[in-house]
């Protein structure tokens, strides 16, 4: 009975862990088993999970179905262990409507089970709007957690991202891509300074960034969160962007503007 049991553990996930890394999962720390999460999360298939946008996209709940049972089996738990400077704010739309904000700042932590002292704290800023402040709040939470996620296990969202609609082609902006060891790094299509045709571009002035982020107030985005949504998008800073990369963003802004004046929900 002991080796038909010996044979059967063989063969499990956990079995296979401890091949690879040579280390009982028990004794393994909370950073090696995010290194083995990493490795074990399968490809996530985007859906059409809604008829109200022409793009497919990965759920919060297709992100937890790929990890979770990876989690189950390392010993890994996650939590969300406080909610801070939590605000709602109402705006009315073009019609008549009205519309509610919602942002806060998320901490999260995980834990290694088999030694509890072993965690690791991460904070994301979470932010959403729906005409109902409860859906507002849980839009936030599940979009916040849905992108650290992504960013955490390096998680290939391919090229729509269901927040911001239209992402650029690889020949107006840079994309973020992973590269042999994980990390991300900017690749340009038809780059000038490869080609060599246009010389050096010229740096954003003040005034073209201060513009930028008054289109993002418009927005209902922070200095911070447009900051972010740009480094999510295109791996710089704001002053080190292209002008395709400026004249995107602010697009995206403006979309996002006018979808909420009109009054419409962001999936």
């Amino acid at each position: 009975m002991q080796e038909e049991q010996k044979e059967t553990a063989a063969g499990s996930p956990v079995a296979s862990f401890q091949t690879r890394r040579d280390k009982p999962i028990e004794v393994m720390s909370l950073q090696e088993k995010f290194i083995e999460l990493r490795r074990q999360i399968p490809r996530i298939e985007k859906g059409q999970h809604s008829e109200e946008v022409p793009y497919k996209f990965a759920k919060i709940d297709d992100v937890w179905r790929a990890i979770t049972p990876t989690m189950n089996e390392l010993g890994v738990n996650f939590d969300i262990i406080q909610e801070e400077n939590a605000q709602i704010k109402t705006m009315n739309t073009q019609h008549g409507g009205l519309m509610f904000l919602y942002e806060s700042d998320l901490t999260m932590r995980w834990t290694n089970a088999d030694n509890e002292d072993d965690t690791d704290e991460a904070q994301t800023h979470a932010i959403a709007w729906n005409d109902d402040p409860a859906k507002a709040k849980g839009s936030a939470w599940t979009y916040a957690i849905k992108y650290y996620l992504f960013e955490k296990f390096s998680i290939d969202m391919g090229e729509t991202d269901p927040d911001m609609k239209g992402k650029p082609s690889a020949q107006t902006a840079s994309q973020p891509v992973r590269n042999a060891a994980g990390n991300q790094q900017s690749q340009q299509g038809n780059k000038t300074a490869q080609s060599g045709q246009n010389g050096a571009e010229k740096k954003l002035t003040a005034a073209q960034l201060d513009r930028m982020y008054r289109k993002a107030q418009d927005a209902g985005l922070s200095k911070e969160q447009t900051d972010g949504r740009i480094n999510y998008l295109y791996s710089k800073k704001p002053a080190d962007m292209t002008r395709a990369e400026y004249d995107d963003i602010c697009k995206r802004m403006d979309d996002t503007a006018r979808e909420l004046r009109n009054g419409g929900n962001r999936q």
